[in-house]
């Protein structure tokens, strides 16, 4: 019952954030007797005598794995072909815990392929790949794959897959999660399906050391074919913070909290070092990316030293994303340091197209040996006391563009710079924390009043 109430719960929060979309196929096999054969129930399974086996049993489909290897088949049934919506389900991988560790369950919709990957606890996805671009160690197989996320055995999870064949983008999420777990963003959603008439597949590896079970309830597939792209009702009330190697003496999550942000509606995404490296390249990426819902519903988009080059994990797709939320009326904020802006990978991006400053190279940090004092030099920011005289050392040495306007000043350096773009707004600001931590006069990032300003450079009016 604790469990039942638990997946409830989270189909009903989840739901809140995507809108329900209209039903074309759900099965929570609660309907039929209990034990029966799943290929009397609509379905169609193919697996020989002795192989895995589909039983529905006290209203839910229990899968039987056997060691088959690449034989041991499946059961599926048409479903409605839609070209954006998105598939729910729960599944509990081992409930009995038998310790038959190996790579056994699949679910596929469309060509959208997923399976569990027993021994290593995690749910993956699968998909037509090329040897070159296979994962080290797996050139051998059919198929490119990848971890989605990690999930536990004998355990009950739900899942969600989001998908939109129009953007070529399917999203993956796991339980409550506000951002997916995975964000494929070159999928071929439908594949045959869009000519054949789609299906819903379950099946088994057989990739195993011994039979064991897995057990799969409440599938709902809704399609949003007839939505509308825009977000509609839903506020825009999120700020969305990339959070780069510098940013945790800016102060923004912090900042924003002390103005009456909620922190429900602070998301982060941190830069990590994903690998050690031996070439020239960045071995950076971020935890994990907004969503595309996390994106429509976003005030506020917060670079905080934070790289944007497709090395640096924001794929392109992301990036096209934040540019049309920009132009749909959001603020992108952008604050400079040394893994940003020119060294972090902006030139001939999407991004750099509506910036407010003109890139150079990647070494566009200039220092100074003295304090460059800022100054207010328009009325943003005339409500601040500014008698304690803040300074930068380092900074972005850029010109504005033609259609900027400077907002602060650093030794009469621009320092932040404001552009329009469409309905919204482009903010850059140019200091770095670097230098000397000095008392008189005191860097900005130790300045009392410095949570104010950056709160005030964040917040969309």
């Amino acid at each position: 019952m604790k469990k039942l109430i638990l997946i409830f719960t989270l189909i009903i929060s989840v739901s809140a954030i995507y809108g329900q979309g209209k039903i074309i196929f759900q099965d929570n096999f609660d309907k039929y007797q209990s034990p029966a054969s799943l290929d009397k129930l609509g379905w169609c399974v193919s697996a020989q005598a002795g192989h895995s086996t589909y039983t529905v049993k006290d209203g839910k489909l229990l899968v039987r794995i056997t060691p088959h290897k690449f034989q041991d088949g499946y059961a599926e049934i048409d479903i409605p072909v839609c070209r954006k919506g998105q598939l729910d389900f729960d599944a509990c991988i081992d409930p009995g815990n038998s310790g038959e560790h190996g790579i056994g369950l699949t679910l596929d919709l469309y060509n959208i392929g997923t399976f569990w990957h027993d021994s290593c606890e995690d749910w993956r996805l699968y998909f037509p790949e090329a040897t070159a671009k296979r994962m080290d160690g797996f050139n051998i197989e059919p198929v490119g794959h990848r971890s989605i996320a990690p999930v536990k055995k004998s355990q009950w999870f739900h899942y969600r897959i989001v998908f939109d064949t129009d953007k070529d983008r399917v999203e993956y999420f796991i339980n409550d999660m506000n951002d997916p777990a995975y964000i494929k963003g070159d999928a071929a959603v439908l594949g045959r399906a869009e000519y054949q008439g789609g299906k819903l597949r379950v099946g088994s590896m057989g990739i195993c050391n011994g039979p064991y079970e897995c057990v799969i309830d409440n599938i709902v597939l809704r399609s949003n074919d007839n939505e509308p792209q825009s977000a509609g009702n839903i506020p825009a009330e999120l700020y969305l913070l990339f959070r780069g190697i510098a940013f945790d003496y800016y102060k923004i999550g912090p900042a924003l909290q002390d103005i009456g942000i909620k922190p429900k509606n602070i998301r982060n995404y941190d830069l990590t070092l994903w690998r050690s490296s031996y070439t020239a390249e960045n071995p950076f990426k971020y935890d994990k990316l907004p969503g595309e819902n996390s994106i429509r519903q976003a005030k506020t988009i917060v670079m905080i030293d934070a790289p944007c080059g497709p090395r640096n994990a924001l794929p392109d797709f992301i990036l096209k994303d934040i540019v049309q939320k920009v132009d749909d009326g959001a603020k992108l904020v952008i604050f400079g340091g040394l893994f940003t802006l020119g060294k972090g990978e902006f030139q001939g991006t999407v991004l750099e197209k509506i910036l407010p400053v003109k890139l150079k190279d990647a070494w566009q940090v200039k220092g100074s040996t003295i304090p460059l004092l800022i100054e207010p030099v328009s009325q943003h920011f005339s409500n601040i006391d500014w008698k304690e005289k803040p300074c930068v050392y380092y900074r972005h040495d850029l010109v504005p563009t033609e259609d900027a306007q400077v907002l602060l000043k650093a030794g009469g350096y621009p320092l932040l710079i404001s552009k329009k773009y469409g309905k919204g707004e482009v903010v850059v600001f140019l200091g770095t924390v670097c230098g000397p931590a000095t008392e008189q006069p005191t860097v900005f990032w130790k300045w009392k009043n410095w949570s104010r300003l950056a709160a005030m450079i964040c917040l969309n009016r």
